[in-house]
């Protein structure tokens, strides 16, 4: 059962696994109630403004770190990929998303 979807991917309910599924642009992730209790904490404290790692010419902008637990990868996003996540998987009390023009890939002029 989808539970919400925007631009970048899906977030679901899986009734004959009894797990939550992410499909965020090109990862995937599988997580019980418990660790996506824990994964949404997560999100929810990370500040785009600061830096999680030092900019280098490997990070090419994205230095925001979603943990795996395999101990030799990490995810990097950057802030608008950071705002879609949370749009997907932190719903507002009626279970719905929002959408607003900054979803949209174009900017607005006044002209």
């Amino acid at each position: 059962m989808i539970l919400n979807e925007n631009k970048s991917g899906f977030f679901s309910f899986c009734d004959e696994c009894n797990e939550y599924h992410i499909q965020f642009n090109n990862i995937f992730l599988t997580l019980t109630e418990n660790k996506l209790e824990r994964f949404k904490s997560y999100v929810k404290e990370i500040e785009p403004s600061d830096s999680l790692i030092q900019e280098n010419e490997c990070v090419n902008g994205k230095n925001i770190i979603l943990p795996l637990l395999h101990p030799y990868m990490v995810i990097l996003i950057d802030n608008e990929e950071l705002e879609m996540l949370k749009k997907l998987i932190l719903l507002d009390e009626d279970g719905k998303d929002f959408i607003s023009y900054k979803d949209f890939p174009f900017e607005i002029n006044n002209n």
